[in-house]
C-alpha cells in the first residue's frame, strides 16, 4: 500500500521544521513528511506529494510551478499553545508592546494571530532587525525570537514558537480522505493544548460542546476563504477555500481584480473601516468581510474573508444594515458631558478606560444624571463604534412585550404575532452594543433568560427552535439599589455580577455643585436665553437639592428662556413655595448671621456635632445622606437639603469643615472643643 506523502514549503527552514514536528506528532509517523524552504532555494524539481502545505500565500505561485496538476496546495494556519497564550492573557487592556519577529511579514502575521485569538484590546507594533522607525516601548512580545529584542525593552514575554492550528490538521484529514473517527480523540487532545485561531472552531470548542459528538461541525468550519489584495484592488493571494467558493473549483484567481471577481464597486474595495456585505456567488449566499490594511498591519490594500451562511444569518445581516439607518446609532460624544469639576472629570476618564474593554458595564446614578449619555460615550470610544447602538428602557414595556422586544418571536408564536415573526433587539445589536436602561425593573423570569443569553452568547426567539450566536456588548443602567433588590429577592445575584463587571457611578448634581452654573450657561445659550439671574436666584441654584439633577436644571433654564425677562427673580422660580421659602429663608438667615448666634444648648445642633465627633474618632468623614440616616436612627427626620443648611451654619462658625463633592463633612478642632463643653 502506497504511503501518503506530504510536503511542507516555507520561507525559512527552521519554521518548516516546527510545522513538521507538530504534524508528525499528531499523525504519529503514519504520513511521510518532507520539507523545503525558499530561503535555501531547495525547490529545484517537481514536488512529488499527495498534498502540499505552504507557510504563506506569498509563495503560492512559486510552489505552484513545481506541483503536479492534481496536487492540492493549502496554507498552514498557525496559533499559540495554551502555555504561550497564558503569558499574555492577563495583560491589561490598552497595553502597548512591540511584537518582535525575524521579518516584517512574520511580525505582521503574529500580530494578526494575537488579535484573532482574542487580544484585540492591546496595541502591538511590529519590530524586526531591519526596521528603521519603531516606538520605544518597555514591553516586547516574541514567538521565540528573544535574541533580536532591542536592549531598551524592560519586560520580555516569550510566547514560544507558533504551532500548527487545528484547522490545518482538520484540513489535512479532509484533503487526504483520512478516517475522521480514527483521529477523533487526538483532535480533542490537540484542541486542549492549543488556542485555535479559527473562529468557528473556537466557538465550538469553548462553548462546552460534547466534541466527540460534534466532529462533523469542526470540519464544517473549514470553509472560510481568504483573499489578499493590494492598493489597486488586484488579488495578490487567495486560499483554496476562497477559490472554491468563487469558481466552483480550485482555479487560481491571483492577478484578477477584486471588483471583477466579487462584482462589487471599486469604492467598496478601498474602505477605511471593516465592512460586511452579502454577496450572491454560485447561487450561494456569501458574507464578505472586507478588512482594510491598517486593521491587520498591512501597508496597503487589505483582506477579504468569505464565508457561507444560512438564510437566518442572511436575514439578520440585512436587517442589521437597515437598522443603522433607523436611529440605532450612538448620538453623544465626550464633549456632550458639561462640567469641569474633579468628580465629572474622573467619571469621564473611567468611562474612556472602560470603552477599551469588551466586558459588561453597569452604570448607576440618580435619575437625570446622564447615565445614557455615558453609555453612548463608552460605545463611541470602543472598537464597536462603527456598528449599531441599540437602547431599550426596560421599565417602559409591559412584561410580555419586553420579552418579545428583547428576544424576538417566530410567526404564530402567540396571538397577534406579526407574519414572518420579528427580530429581537439582541439580534439587531449583533456586532454592536445593547444598552439596557432601568435594568432594575426587569421581571425576575426575564432575568433568568437574560442571564443565559449573556453566558452563552446565543439567543432563541419566542416560539422558535433555532439558536443564533450573537456578539453583543451589554451596557446596563439603573437608579435603583440593586444590592438591596437582591436581598429582597427581586434581582438575581448572578445576573448582577454578570452585568457589573465594570461598574460606573455617575455623580449627582449635588456632588458636583461647581458644575451647576457651567451647565446652566450651556443650556441658556442652547435655548437662546437673554436673561440673567438675580443674586437670590443664584444662591437658590447653589443650595437647592436638585433631586431631578441635570434634567431638572435643564427644565428650569428652558422655563426661564420662555419668560422673556431680563432678570430672573426669586418669585420666578417654578417650585413649591415650601421648598423655595426654606432655601431662601436660610439665605436670609446667613445674610444676617452676624446678628444671630447658634444656641448649642439646642438638642439638634448638639446631636449633629456628636454624630460628627463619633465619625471623627473613627477617622471618617460623613456625607449628607449618611447624616440623614444617623439622625433617623434618633427619630429625627431631616432631608439632605435640611442637613446641608445646618452644616453650612456650623461651617460659618468654624465648627465643621465641608468637603467638595463627595468629600463629606468632618468636625474641626473648634467643634471638638465646643462639644466637649456641652
Amino acid at each position: 500500500m502506497k504511503r501518503i506523502k506530504l510536503t511542507i514549503v516555507s520561507v525559512d527552514k527552521k519554521i518548516a521544521e516546527g510545522y513538521k514536528q507538530d504534524i508528525e506528532k499528531f499523525f504519529n509517523g503514519t504520513i511521510e513528511i518532507e520539507i523545503s524552504s525558499i530561503e535555501k532555494h531547495e525547490i529545484i524539481k517537481e514536488i512529488d506529494a499527495d498534498l502540499i502545505l505552504i507557510s504563506t500565500y506569498s509563495i503560492f505561485r512559486l510552489v505552484k510551478q513545481y506541483a503536479s496538476k492534481d496536487c492540492e496546495i493549502i496554507k498552514i494556519n498557525t496559533t499559540l499553545s495554551k502555555k504561550g497564550y497564558e503569558k499574555i492573557r492577563n495583560l491589561p487592556v490598552g497595553t502597548n508592546a512591540l511584537l518582535v519577529n525575524v521579518g516584517p511579514s512574520t511580525a505582521t502575521e503574529t500580530i494578526s494571530l494575537l488579535y484573532n485569538i482574542g487580544r484585540k484590546d492591546i496595541e502591538l507594533y511590529p519590530y524586526y532587525p531591519e526596521i528603521k522607525e519603531y516606538p520605544k516601548l518597555d514591553i516586547a512580545i516574541t514567538p521565540g525570537e528573544v535574541k533580536i529584542i532591542p536592549n531598551s525593552v524592560k519586560t520580555i514575554i516569550d510566547i514560544g514558537n507558533r504551532v500548527t492550528d487545528v484547522s490545518t490538521i482538520l484540513n489535512i484529514i479532509t484533503k487526504l480522505n483520512l478516517n475522521k473517527e480514527k483521529y477523533k480523540q487526538k483532535i480533542l487532545e490537540y484542541c486542549n493544548e492549543t488556542i485555535t485561531a479559527n473562529y468557528g472552531i473556537r466557538y465550538i470548542v469553548t462553548e462546552n460542546y460534547e466534541l466527540e459528538n460534534q466532529l462533523d461541525m469542526l470540519f464544517e468550519n473549514l470553509n472560510e476563504g481568504i483573499i489578499i489584495y493590494d492598493e489597486s484592488g488586484i488579488i495578490k493571494d487567495s486560499s483554496g477555500s476562497a477559490n472554491k467558493l468563487i469558481m466552483n473549483d480550485y482555479q487560481n484567481i491571483v492577478g484578477e481584480k477584486v471588483k471583477d471577481i466579487l462584482f462589487i464597486n471599486e469604492n467598496e474595495v478601498h474602505v477605511l473601516n471593516t465592512v460586511e456585505k452579502v454577496l450572491k456567488i454560485n447561487q450561494n449566499d456569501i458574507i464578505a468581510t472586507i478588512v482594510p490594511a491598517k486593521k491587520v498591519g498591512l501597508n496597503n490594500g487589505g483582506i477579504i474573508i468569505l464565508k457561507k451562511f444560512s438564510d437566518v444569518e442572511r436575514k439578520m445581516h440585512e436587517h442589521r444594515q437597515m437598522v443603522m439607518g433607523k436611529g440605532h446609532k450612538s448620538k453623544y460624544r465626550l464633549n456632550d458631558i458639561i462640567g469641569s469639576s474633579q468628580e465629572i472629570k474622573k467619571c469621564k476618564q473611567i468611562a474612556i478606560r472602560m470603552a477599551k474593554s469588551e466586558s459588561s458595564v453597569l452604570i448607576t446614578g440618580e435619575s437625570g444624571t446622564g447615565k445614557e449619555i455615558f453609555a453612548h460615550i463608552i460605545h463611541n470610544n470602543s472598537k464597536r463604534r462603527d456598528n449599531q447602538f441599540v437602547a431599550v428602557n426596560c421599565s417602559s414595556f409591559p412584561e410580555n412585550l419586553l420579552e418579545s422586544e428583547l428576544f424576538g418571536y417566530e410567526e404564530g408564536a402567540f396571538t397577534g404575532a406579526k407574519k414572518g415573526g420579528k427580530q429581537g433587539l439582541f439580534e439587531i445589536a449583533h456586532g454592536g452594543t445593547l444598552f439596557l436602561d432601568e435594568i432594575g425593573e426587569i421581571p425576575i423570569h426575564l432575568q433568568n433568560r437574560l442571564l443565559r443569553v449573556l453566558q452563552e452568547q446565543e439567543v432563541m426567539r419566542i416560539g422558535g427552535d433555532n439558536v443564533m450566536h450573537i456578539d453583543v456588548r451589554i451596557i446596563a443602567a439603573t437608579n435603583i439599589d440593586l444590592e438591596k433588590r437582591i436581598k429582597e429577592g427581586q434581582f438575581r445575584k448572578d445576573l448582577y455580577y454578570r452585568l457589573s463587571v465594570l461598574p460606573l457611578s455617575v455623580p449627582s448634581l449635588r456632588e458636583r455643585e461647581n458644575d451647576i452654573f457651567e451647565i446652566f450657561e450651556y443650556y441658556r445659550k442652547k435655548y437662546k436665553g437673554k436673561f440673567a439671574l438675580s443674586d437670590e436666584v443664584k444662591y437658590f441654584f447653589k443650595n437647592y437639592g436638585w433631586d431631578g439633577n441635570i434634567r431638572e436644571l435643564k427644565n428650569y433654564v428652558e422655563y426661564f428662556a420662555n419668560l422673556e425677562k431680563l432678570i430672573i427673580e426669586k418669585n420666578d422660580i417654578p417650585i413649591s413655595n415650601i421648598e423655595k421659602q426654606d432655601v431662601l429663608k436660610f439665605h436670609e438667615g446667613v445674610n444676617n448671621i452676624e446678628n444671630t448666634k447658634v444656641n448649642f444648648e439646642e438638642e439638634l445642633y448638639t446631636i449633629i456635632l456628636k454624630i460628627l465627633y463619633t465619625y471623627y474618632r473613627q477617622k471618617k468623614k460623613i456625607g449628607r445622606k449618611q447624616m440623614s440616616i444617623e439622625l433617623e436612627k434618633q427619630n429625627i427626620c431631616m432631608s439632605e437639603q435640611e442637613v446641608r443648611n445646618y452644616l453650612k451654619i456650623l461651617e460659618h462658625y468654624g465648627y465643621v469643615e465641608i468637603g467638595i463633592g463627595r468629600g463629606g463633612t468632618k468636625i474641626t478642632q473648634n467643634g471638638v472643643n465646643k462639644i466637649s463643653k456641652l
